[in-house]
């Protein structure tokens, strides 16, 4: 055997053991992408760039036929997209739950983005909650302001009224305290 052949021999068994070693060595992060679904983070930027027949176009495929758990979460994403005419939160949620039951626990890249998606999917449900119940305490509250403004007006009413009848009789005292006796008062004419 020449040296030349000797020595392509050993480089390509040196080439294979470092391959071998590398194997066992873990996956940098970058490197960690699902190709099933893609970088979901460009997915949302593009889909934040379609025109809205387009959104609606993509929106009614990925509703009438998800074939894997991913479209279960592009879905998700899609749908709780705030400020467009389709968002719907609750469907989100449902289309979400499908993605976290289908994946693996353990082993999924998109599984933190599916969780924090979850997580906050959920914090607007109970803010939505939060502000119906402060909306409902403000119509209470309004409502009461207005029975108190008309009884204030009622209690106003029924003041100004009593002003009224004091100054008659304050007038008519002064008109008695001044009239001589025996002689009869004059009349007022501001009676109620």
């Amino acid at each position: 055997m020449s040296q030349r052949t000797s020595t392509r021999i050993f480089a390509a068994l040196l080439g294979t053991l470092l391959l071998a070693a590398c194997a066992h060595l873990p996956k940098p992060i970058a490197a960690q992408t699902d190709t099933a679904c893609g970088d979901l983070s460009e997915f949302y930027a593009e889909v934040s760039r379609l025109p809205p027949a387009d959104s609606a176009a993509l929106l009614d495929a990925l509703r009438g036929n998800p074939r894997r758990p991913c479209d279960h979460l592009r879905l998700a994403l899609l749908l709780s997209r705030p400020g467009t005419t389709y968002q719907d939160d609750a469907a989100a949620a449902d289309a979400l739950s499908l993605f976290l039951r289908d994946t693996d626990p353990m082993t999924h890249p998109a599984r933190g983005l599916a969780r924090l998606l979850d997580d906050d999917l959920a914090e607007r449900r109970r803010l939505h909650t939060e502000a119906k119940g402060l909306q409902q305490r403000l119509a209470q509250a309004q409502d009461k302001s207005k029975t108190l403004q008309s009884r204030l007006q009622a209690l106003q009413t029924q003041l100004n009224q009593l002003k009224s009848i004091e100054r008659v009789i304050n007038e008519k005292e002064r008109n008695a305290a001044r009239t001589p006796p025996g002689v009869a008062p004059p009349t007022t004419s501001n009676t109620p």
